[in-house]
């Protein structure tokens, strides 16, 4: 029964080409969850009926430590209760990656995939990491519904001390026959375990 409720989740990282989560005004996002320092937010939006998602906190870590921990797609894969596999395809440090996810997903639906690109603008202050579907990097499986519409934003601001601000936006559709209001209702669970398990990590791992 959590692997039918978590199906709905499907993203994560997720991640940006069809930017509609990032087009919502200020004042359309609601507060859904404040606890242990993260916020949580949803919004509606006009092209599409599935809500985006904004997650923000404030990390007890220098902008490197978190920005590491954050591109750690294998580390990470702890906190993604349906990932099954994670590959990474190519990797240019600084600038850009490329990652194959696999979605294991209870019977009677299929199973999903997608291919994300993650390009990185990394200054002194400042990191933003933008992430967009390359569908077309892997061949398509059998059975396996490939995930086509999904954006996200990572915003890391460093603080004064040794804290970061982190932000996460986005947008994710896992395609098929799912109705929306299903979705909605556990829209944000896998993209606030993720970034409560990186702040975590980087708060109480010394090692990280």
């Amino acid at each position: 029964m959590r692997k039918l409720v978590l199906l709905c989740i499907v993203i994560v990282l997720a991640g940006i080409q069809n930017i509609t989560a990032q087009q919502v005004s200020p004042d359309e996002w609601r507060l859904v969850k404040q606890k242990e320092g993260i916020r949580i937010y949803t919004a509606h939006q006009k092209e599409s009926p599935i809500l985006a998602y904004r997650i923000e906190t404030t990390i007890k870590g220098d902008l490197k430590k978190v920005y590491q921990q954050v591109v750690d797609f294998q580390g990470n894969r702890k906190y993604l209760d349906t990932v099954e596999k994670i590959r990474i395809l190519q990797r240019k440090p600084g600038e850009k990656v490329l990652v194959y996810m696999l979605f294991d997903l209870p019977w009677p639906f299929s199973d999903r995939d997608f291919i994300n690109r993650m390009d990185m603008e990394v200054g002194r202050d400042t990191i933003v990491l933008r992430s967009s579907p390359a569908t077309d990097l892997v061949e398509p499986k059998d059975g396996v519904v490939r995930i086509r519409e999904f954006s996200e934003r990572w915003l890391l601001v460093k603080q004064p001390g040794q804290g970061t601000k982190l932000s996460l936006q986005g947008y994710a559709d896992p395609g098929g026959s799912l109705p929306a209001w299903i979705i909605n209702r556990f829209v944000v669970r896998e993209p606030h375990a993720l970034v409560e398990g990186i702040k975590d990590q980087v708060e109480n791992d010394p090692d990280t």
